[in-house]
């Protein structure tokens, strides 16, 4: 009877197990679901929203600089507004790298997961 007990227990173990990887499959296949339809295209869509605010940052700054007239006052304000340029440019730059960084996160995760759901 002692004998028996183990081999009962045995095949609740393989029905748990199946459905414990149902349930990741599942889960797996919900995730990239989410990647597909939200994540990626939202983090594109940030990446073209962010280019084209700097872009209309910049261009407001230009219009200004060609406001300045050929006095001193005016070279010192087109050099501050320069200056002004640079900085903003870098922060761009900074900003478009680091949503570019996530956008690739994103993807890894994806063929990480197609590569999952794959396999048998």
């Amino acid at each position: 009877a002692g004998a028996e007990a183990p081999a009962a227990a045995s095949p609740a173990l393989t029905e748990t197990d199946r459905l414990n990887n149902l349930s990741a499959r599942l889960a797996k296949e919900n995730r990239l679901a989410t990647l597909n339809n939200l994540s990626i295209s939202g983090a594109q869509g940030e990446m073209l929203r962010a280019q084209a605010q700097c872009q209309a940052e910049m261009e407001a700054v230009r219009k200004r600089k060609e406001l300045a007239d050929n006095s001193l006052a005016g070279a010192t304000w087109q050099q501050s507004l320069s200056a002004e340029m640079q900085a903003m440019a870098a922060r761009c730059d900074t900003e478009q790298r680091r949503l570019q960084a996530n956008l690739d996160r994103l993807l890894s995760e994806k063929q990480e997961l197609e590569r999952a759901l794959s396999r048998p």
